[in-house]
C-alpha cells in the first residue's frame, strides 16, 4: 500500500487534534501531526500557506507511516486557504469534522489551554457550512475522496479513513 496524506479539517475547537491524536496512539501505520506545528517555520507576517504547505509535504514524504493524517483548517479567519497551497500539499482525501455549533461553543469557551476565538453558535454553523463546501470543492475539482464525519468518534474516523484506504 502507498502511504496516504489525509487532510482531516473543520472548525477550531470540533475535536480534530483529540480525535486524529487518539487515533494515531492506536494505530502503529499511522502519524498525526498538526499544520499549526509547522507556522513557526514559515516567514511571514500573514503565515505563507504555499511555504506551510510545502514544509508539511516534505515532512509526508519522510514520513514512514503509511497514514499521515494531517489535522489542519481550509478556512482561517475567514479566509479560505488557497488553492496553491491544497496543490502542494496534494492530499490523498479529506475528512471533515462537524459538531453540533453549541457544543463547539461550549467547548471552546471552556478551553482554557488554547487562546482560541470564541464565535456564537450561529458563526460557528457558518464557519462549518463554508468549511464543507470549500472541501466538496477541493475533493470534486481533484477526484479524491471526502468524508465528513458529524459527532466525531474514533471509529467514525476510522470508517472514514477505511474508505480513503482499502487495503
Amino acid at each position: 500500500m502507498r502511504k496516504k496524506l489525509i487532510l482531516v479539517a473543520g472548525v477550531s475547537g470540533v475535536g480534530k487534534s483529540t480525535l486524529c491524536s487518539k487515533y494515531a496512539k492506536n494505530n502503529n501505520s499511522t502519524s498525526h501531526v498538526q499544520a499549526s506545528k509547522f507556522a513557526e517555520l514559515v516567514d511571514g507576517e500573514d503565515q505563507d500557506q504555499a511555504g506551510l504547505a510545502k514544509k508539511i509535504r516534505e515532512e509526508f514524504i519522510k514520513s514512514r507511516k503509511e497514514v499521515f493524517l494531517l489535522d489542519g483548517h481550509l478556512i482561517i479567519g475567514g479566509k479560505k486557504i488557497p488553492e496553491e497551497a491544497i496543490n502542494i500539499l496534494s492530499p490523498d482525501g479529506i475528512i471533515i469534522v462537524t459538531d453540533n455549533p453549541e457544543k463547539i461553543y461550549f467547548r471552546k469557551i471552556n478551553d482554557n489551554s488554547r487562546k482560541r476565538s470564541v464565535s456564537s453558535p450561529v458563526e460557528i454553523a457558518e464557519e462549518q457550512n463554508s468549511v464543507v463546501e470549500y472541501a466538496k470543492k477541493i475533493s470534486t475539482e481533484r477526484n479524491k475522496p471526502l468524508q465528513v464525519i458529524e459527532e466525531a468518534s474514533s471509529r467514525s474516523l476510522s470508517e472514514a479513513l477505511d474508505f480513503m484506504t482499502p487495503h
